[in-house]
């Protein structure tokens, strides 16, 4: 007995070694380790031990030497009292997320809120609920960010993994991926074995085993650390488990005791790191858990899918590479981003491996914030991690206007993206006019939550609400430079424009071009057209000759700000105000499409997004951006030959029918949006804002500010870059104004009655044809089967009916109903003219 504590104390406490020195310039991870405290909740990482759990009913045996020990009058002094080493070292000298006090909540991903899914996710890099639902010892169909490594130059087995937990074995895949894996409690397979392994051998074989398939924190951690002295691997896991155990058991002194230990621990790992060459200066650490637990002294024990807040956790990193923000503010965190942040703390980007993976932690690794070590590209270009954002909004295009959905002209730069990209047939606008739609676009809410409504014209004296935040003001947090090229269209007052909202460039007309003096239906409606620059007027009297020429304005301002700012991130904005009527092509494209002055317009629209598409690849910006082309709303069809086509859908802009909502959209992004792909999942606009800002590293949703002032889009990253993701939404709807006329969930949209205008007869070069009122009936349609609307069905799934109206119940409730007279509880105000 005198031999094992001899041996195995230089292991528990650790070898004294001076850490490094983060002042100095920073240097580049070549290994990283990697700790997890299973079940560790985030309630005892920042406040150290909870007073109300130190009690009988809470398991405390010595309730007074638990108070000596850990109780201490403020959260800072007894999270400290609990973990020294997290908080006087890694916490000053890297970064914590998950601090709920400091606006950055770190959740899973993931429903069940349980082990398997928990590290499945954090190795995978996404959560796959329908695959990983148990802790079984099934093999992890997905590929691990550990098995990725050690196939890569300079890690083939230098990986290794440790846990207490026998199931990890299976997660990690050890069969398929080769990998060095110990764990449970089972003995220590590494021949020739050191004299250290060999007594550890005795040392477990000894051990009365606790928990059914869990070994002792201190052995696996024991035995960790040999291996780092014995192998020096670059790539090193390990997992404690008895923070959980305990926790289950219902030991909340224990469970405090399990996570000091494993502060401890942690000390003597990254102590022992530092006192080898191989390590000194040259790691990062990382320390994490799998799920959280309840909040209450009822279910502070449990997790799982039916407990609240078991689905917050917490994270931290720490190396050469990782400035020292300590606990990080307005940051939301995924447990998702672990798997890739450890490849990308050792220069490899897991993402190529793994499309689904999350991105890496924002802001950990300084040195390579931008890319793979093997590019050395320089620090200061935007990155895939944050990628630069480009959206090009046409004007009234219909959803085959565009060769890849079914125009008889070509578009060849719209169908390479395509080719290149993915193209979406069920994606819809919030209403089908023009102001509402934008609206909607840039803040990801319905236009009816925050009171914009149709086509604001120079009489209006509203806009947008200062409160409201656009896409611009968001991305702002990861300092992208913005700028809008085209229609704005949400207020023409100056309070109201772009760069009140966000942007930092603006260049366009402030509302719709028709809305002009010399239009056939403006009579003495509209006083001249004003172009703005910035914020000031710079053309008073937009003419003829200055229309033909604003899709090429447009681009030459998108393609000299590309330039400008190709060394930063970036979001690009360019709302076209074409094909919007009246229709106006330069010389270069009028007559030459052989199909009519519209289909000249589109080929125009079609050559901006070639020459946007070839600024980015001539300054290397090709493969970190993301590209998305859709369109406001559908056809005007009372415009004929000037107007659109829907193709199959019915009807067109000003109605809730499918012609009018559902527009083309197409993303590209090389490398990580798959090539040449279609899906038919529902998405819309208002999913842009929080999809684009989950790409620069924010989740509005789950934000303080965004439970404030809710929005209703949401996050279809996983749409983009998936092959096989559902939409995140169980209902869409569908407004005309403030009517709720019809609601989609799945295949089925159900149409309540309403009346809406469809075309008698169309209108020719550039002068519309009369509309007439209809009507229709509650009607049910089966979008799978019958795209253009034509066969109610509602009498043959009368249950799809009463789902169907329950969803749409849910959108009264929030959003009002004109139609059965609801006031909806979320709506706010849109701005009001104050100058």
């Amino acid at each position: 007995m005198i031999r094992f504590v001899c041996l195995l104390l230089p292991f528990v406490i650790g070898l004294a070694a001076p850490l490094p020195d983060h002042a100095a310039e920073p240097r580049r991870s070549q290994n990283v380790i990697y700790v997890t405290l299973d079940g560790f909740r985030w309630q005892e990482l920042f406040g150290g031990a909870q007073e109300v759990y130190v009690a009988k009913d809470s398991g405390v045996r010595d309730i007074k030497d638990i108070r000596d020990r850990y109780l201490r009058p403020t959260a800072a002094e007894r999270r400290a009292a609990l973990m020294p080493f997290f908080w006087n070292v890694v916490a000053k000298e890297g970064q914590v997320f998950g601090d709920p006090e400091s606006n950055a909540r770190a959740r899973i991903t993931n429903t069940h809120k349980f082990s398997y899914p928990g590290y499945s996710e954090m190795f995978v890099g996404f959560a796959d609920d329908a695959g990983i639902k148990s802790n079984d010892k099934n093999p992890n169909p997905h590929t691990n960010v550990l098995e990725f490594l050690n196939g890569r130059p300079g890690f083939e087995k230098r990986v290794a993994a440790y846990a207490t937990w026998d199931v990890i074995p299976f997660i990690l895949n050890r069969e398929r991926s080769g990998l060095f894996v110990h764990a449970g409690t089972g003995p220590i397979v590494d021949e020739p074995l050191s004299d250290r392994q060999r007594l550890l051998n005795d040392v477990i074989a000894e051990t009365v085993v606790l928990w059914k398939g869990n070994g002792i924190d201190s052995l696996t951690m024991a035995a960790a650390r040999e291996h780092l002295v014995k192998h020096k691997p670059r790539v090193l896991y390990v997992g404690l488990g008895e923070t959980d155990e305990w926790g289950h058991g219902r030991r909340y002194d224990l469970y405090l005791d399990a996570a000091s230990k494993a502060d401890a621990f942690l000390r003597g790992l990254w102590e022992l790191a530092q006192s080898l060459p191989e390590y000194r200066g040259k790691t990062s650490l990382v320390i994490s858990t799998d799920h959280g637990r309840g909040g209450t002294v009822a279910n502070w024990t449990d997790h799982g899918a039916k407990v609240e807040g078991a689905e917050f956790l917490w994270m931290a990193v720490m190396g050469p590479d990782t400035p020292a923000l300590g606990v990080r503010r307005d940051v939301e965190a995924t447990q998702s981003q672990i798997a890739a942040t450890l490849a990308h703390l050792v220069g490899e980007d897991f993402r190529t491996a793994s499309p689904k993976s999350a991105m890496p932690l924002p802001g950990v690794a300084r040195n390579a914030e931008v890319a793979g070590s093997e590019r050395n590209e320089p620090a200061s270009k935007p990155g895939a991690q944050h990628p630069n954002l480009v959206l090009i909004y046409a004007d009234d295009m219909g959803y085959a206007d565009l060769g890849c959905y079914g125009a008889k002209y070509p578009t060849p730069n719209l169908d390479r993206m395509a080719a290149e990209g993915r193209r979406f047939t069920s994606f819809y606008v919030a209403q089908a006019v023009c102001s509402a739609s934008r609206a909607a676009l840039l803040t990801g809410c319905y236009p009816n939550r925050i009171g914009i409504q149709g086509a604001l014209g120079p009489a209006d004296r509203h806009g947008i609400h200062d409160d409201e935040r656009t896409i611009a003001e968001i991305l702002k947090a990861r300092d992208y430079a913005c700028a809008v090229y085209g229609k704005w269209h949400l207020g023409h007052h100056p309070q109201f424009l772009p760069l009140r909202h966000g942007f930092d460039d603006y260049f366009g007309l402030p509302y719709s071009n028709d809305m002009w003096p010399r239009h056939p239906t403006a009579g003495a409606r509209f006083p001249n057209l004003p172009l703005i620059a910035g914020d000031k007027v710079f053309n008073a009297d937009v003419s003829a000759q200055d229309q033909a020429q604003l899709t090429t304005q447009y681009t030459q301002h998108a393609v000299d700000f590309i330039k400008k700012n190709k060394d930063r991130r970036f979001f690009l904005y360019v709302p076209h105000s074409m094909p919007h009527v009246p229709l106006f092509a330069s010389d270069k494209h009028r007559g030459k499409s052989g199909h009519g002055l519209y289909a000249d317009v589109i080929q125009e629209i079609d050559w901006s997004v070639g020459q946007i598409l070839e600024a980015l690849k001539a300054h290397g910006l090709d493969e970190r951006t993301l590209v998305m082309f859709t369109s406001d709303n559908g056809p005007w069809l009372s415009y004929g030959n000037h107007s659109g086509s829907a193709g199959p859908l019915r009807e067109g802009k000003g109605t809730t029918w499918e012609g009018g909502m559902r527009v083309p959209c197409i993303v590209r992004w090389p490398g990580h949006v798959p090539r040449g792909t279609v899906s038919s999942e529902i998405a819309a606009t208002i999913d842009v804002v929080p999809t684009f800002a989950k790409l620069a590293g924010i989740d509005v949703a789950s934000s303080a500010e965004g439970k404030q002032r809710p929005i209703d889009g949401l996050d279809i990253t996983r749409l983009l870059v998936d092959d096989d993701s559902k939409s995140p939404h169980d209902a869409y709807y569908f407004y005309w104004g403030k009517e709720l006329q019809a609601v989609r969930s799945g295949r089925w949209k159900l149409h309540f009655p309403h009346a809406y205008q469809a075309l008698k007869q169309p209108g020719a070069d550039g002068k519309p044809g009369p509309y007439e009122k209809r009507t229709t009936a509650l009607a049910l349609y089966d979008l799978e089967t019958d795209i253009a609307e034509t066969k109610d069905v509602a009498g043959e799934h009368p249950d799809e009916v009463e789902r169907l109206k329950k969803l749409a119940d849910r959108a009264r409730d929030e959003l009002g109903d004109s139609a059965t007279g609801a006031v909806g509880k979320g709506v706010r105000p849109a701005g009001r003219l104050t100058e």
